[in-house]
Parts: structure tokens; sequence; C-alpha cells
């Protein structure tokens, strides 16, 4: 007796009309239960890229050419300057960012010096206060993890300081070479998807 593919005339199974998928990063495996066939060219596709993690969401540099100060006697936290050291950036799919401020910091004898972030529209306080020194001139840089934001939401923060006495100043300057006299360095801001 001979082979007879197909065993006898009956029908196989059909091609499926649909494809599942695609799935999400770290979905288990399923065997499934269908009883017609993939097509040799179906595509269950990819998940969208994950968001969070190490992306730069915005930054910005300030390092005016003539040097500026910016003074503060003020011991409550209050915006540096809301014209150049604000950042604006859109919140990512995690709602979480690390925000990180660079900048020169000088402070008189036995003062603290703290750095933090304000809302730019309604003045809140976003995140800890973080210290930035205490007694003396130095380059500083502070991180802050913000975390519950919502995805898609458009935000901007501003810089802000505050001493435990007398004075704090954030000078800022943009200068190559050896500058002479009392100068300061660019302040940076950085916001990263976390």
């Amino acid at each position: 007796m001979g082979y007879s593919p197909g065993g006898g005339g009956g029908s196989g199974p059909s091609p499926a009309t649909t494809v599942t998928g695609p799935d999400a990063y770290g979905a288990s495996a399923v065997v499934g239960t269908g009883t017609t066939y993939a097509r040799n060219d179906h595509d269950h596709g990819l998940p969208a890229a994950p968001s969070g993690g190490g992306g730069l969401l915005a930054s910005i540099q300030y390092g005016p050419a003539v040097y500026a100060s910016n003074l503060s006697t003020s011991t409550s936290l209050v915006t540096v300057d809301s014209t150049h050291l604000t950042i604006s950036f859109t919140a990512p799919a995690s709602g979480k960012v690390l925000v990180r401020l660079t900048g020169a910091c000088i402070l008189p004898a036995t003062a603290y010096g703290y750095w933090a972030l304000l809302d730019h529209t309604s003045r809140l306080q976003i995140g800890d206060t973080v210290l930035a020194g205490y007694s003396g001139n130095f380059q500083s840089s502070a991180a802050f993890l913000i975390t519950g934001l919502t995805p898609g939401a458009d935000l901007q923060y501003d810089w802000a300081y505050a001493t435990s006495l007398s004075a704090i100043y954030l000078p800022v300057q943009g200068a190559q070479g050896i500058p002479g006299g009392v100068n300061g360095a660019p302040a940076v801001m950085e916001v990263w998807s976390a």
C-alpha cells in the first residue's frame, strides 16, 4: 500500500486570520490553543521601546560673557534667575526624572548654602533641598530624583537657592583660558529620564 499525502482526501487546518501581540517586555511565553496555522510571512510586531532610564530630555547652559554674581541674602528658597536658570521638558512615560544642577557657589564664613527646584508657575518646591556647600568658594553639583510625574505633562523647573546666614552667590560667566579677577563658571541644568 502506497503513501497518500493528505490522508484520504480530508482537509487540513486553514490559515489564521489574526496574529496576537506584540507582547509587552517581560511577557511570558504561551503555547496557545488555536487549530489554524500561521502564514510564513506573519509578523507579531514589537512593543514600544522602553521609555525609562538614560535619555536626556533637556539641558541648558548659562555662561554670559559678562560676570553675574547672582547674590541672595534670603534664608528661604528663592529663584536664582527665572529667565536663564529655568528648564522646560516633557515628563517621560516612566513618570520619573533626574534633574542635575552644576555651578559655582560662594558662601561667606560659617554660612551654609542650599539648592532646590521650584515649579516655574506655582513657585512650589519640587523634591528635596540639597546642601550646596559650606563656607567657601567651590564648584558644586546636586541631583534630584523626581517621581510621580504625569507622563506627557509639560513641566518647567527653576533653580532656587537659600543661605543659612548672610549671603549665597551663584556666580556665572562663560570664559576660556585663565580669566582675570573673580569670575564664575557656566551654570548647567540637565533633565534625564529615570
